[in-house]
């Protein structure tokens, strides 16, 4: 055997040797991502579970929210109501005082008239008793009365003066009790006035009478209704006491499993960030490029997708958009997804930004459109995952699906 061939021989033997040591990397290394993503789609599948007790928590405050601002709200409007009929009695009140000081009045006014009625009807009566009894002595003696004035007159003159007298008498008892009748008939027409007056008024006074004990009633249901919106208005906040109690306890549970989850490569925690294209343009780690007319070697801190511009570009997992803006580092404009556990997620070179500073995005929402802002020599997404405040390969986290070719940057 010479030399050489021995020589080529070692070589051979060295770069089979360096294959298989290679291939031994690629697949024990896939076989740790392929057995991680099993026990990430396990603690996903705890995550989506909280997640889903999250949510129906929140469609169920939501609903306790509202009952809680309808009993309010309603509350509010029976109070209002409560003090309109509470002044509404108070005014009937007043008028019922008025109404029944004029009715004492009135009743004072009728017995008045009824004391004097029976004054007048005593006069009457006293004295229509002298005038029958005088009838009767006369009707007693006869006419013989005229025959006295007649004989007892000493003249003719004498005798008509006599007659006149009679006469007179007589015309004056018959006014007088004429008079006497008339002014006892007057007086019981006031009086009958009067109780019309009286019944009248106390027919109004029993009209606002009604209308207070009716308004009292609604009162007392209003008072029933308001006691029964605070029991539900105690009930509805204990109720959101209890669910914020039980959101920060499934918020806990939902940090926990998303830092264990994290603690896993691979896995299917986070989705490929530009769907319309897996056309990697640059892998993560270190690189050698023709940049402005030399070539370049550096450390390449994230995964370089090329896509049309104007590709949206969705939220690789849900978050807390913590930047959204320009940058002045070659970044353009630039996105950056806080995903708890101290993960991050920051989306470079956009044509648009398409959310804000603050705002919570889901997995899959589209935050923003491919372009080639600061400094880019395409269309492309500058696609970086931190963890801790270091970079890690977003390879690691992101659900290929057992795409194998997505592991070439491992054995670079």
């Amino acid at each position: 055997m010479s030399k050489k061939f021995f020589r080529n021989g070692i070589v051979i033997s060295s770069f089979l040797l360096a294959i298989s040591a290679v291939f031994v990397f690629i697949f024990a290394d896939f076989g740790n991502v392929e057995a991680t993503a099993t026990t990430a789609s396990s603690i996903n599948s705890e995550i989506n579970s909280v997640k889903e007790q999250l949510s129906s928590l929140e469609s169920r405050q939501n609903s306790i929210e509202n009952a809680l601002s309808a009993a309010e709200s309603e509350k509010e409007s029976s109070l209002a109501s409560k003090q309109l009929l509470e002044e509404q009695i108070g005014s009937l009140e007043e008028e019922i005082d008025v109404l029944s000081n004029y009715i004492d009045s009135l009743n004072e006014s009728e017995q008045e008239l009824e004391d004097r009625i029976t004054e007048l009807q005593t006069e009457y009566d006293d004295y229509y008793e002298k005038y029958r009894e005088r009838v009767r002595e006369n009707y007693e003696k006869g006419d013989i009365s005229y025959l006295e004035i007649l004989l007892g007159s000493e003249s003719f003159s004498d005798m008509l003066t006599r007659l006149d007298y009679v006469m007179a008498v007589m015309e004056y008892d018959n006014s007088l009790l004429e008079n006497m009748e008339a002014n006892i008939a007057e007086v019981e027409e006031s009086k009958s006035t009067l109780e019309a007056a009286i019944e009248e008024n106390e027919a109004a006074s029993a009209r606002l009478a009604s209308k207070r004990a009716s308004y009292t009633s609604k009162i007392s249901d209003l008072e029933n209704t308001i006691a029964s919106l605070d029991s539900d208005i105690n009930s509805y906040g204990a109720d959101l006491a209890e669910f914020s109690r039980l959101e920060r306890e499934f918020q806990a549970q939902l940090d926990a499993l998303m830092d264990q989850n994290m603690e896993y490569m691979g896995g299917d925690y986070f989705i490929w960030p530009v769907p319309s294209s897996s056309s990697i343009s640059s892998y993560y780690g270190s690189r050698t490029y023709y940049y402005n007319g030399r070539w370049v070697s550096d450390f390449h801190d994230a995964l370089d997708i090329a896509a049309p511009g104007g590709s949206p570009i969705i939220a690789a997992a849900s978050g807390k958009v913590i930047f959204a803006g320009w940058v002045t580092t070659g970044g353009g404009y630039k996105t950056v997804i806080d995903h708890g556990g101290n993960i991050s997620s920051q989306y470079m070179h956009q044509q648009r930004i398409l959310v804000t500073t603050g705002q919570s995005v889901d997995q899959g929402d589209t935050i923003g459109l491919v372009g080639q802002t600061g400094t880019a020599t395409g269309n492309h997404l500058h696609f970086k995952i931190t963890k801790n405040g270091s970079t890690v390969n977003p390879i690691y986290y992101i659900n290929y699906q057992n795409d194998f070719s997505v592991l070439r940057k491992i054995t670079d």
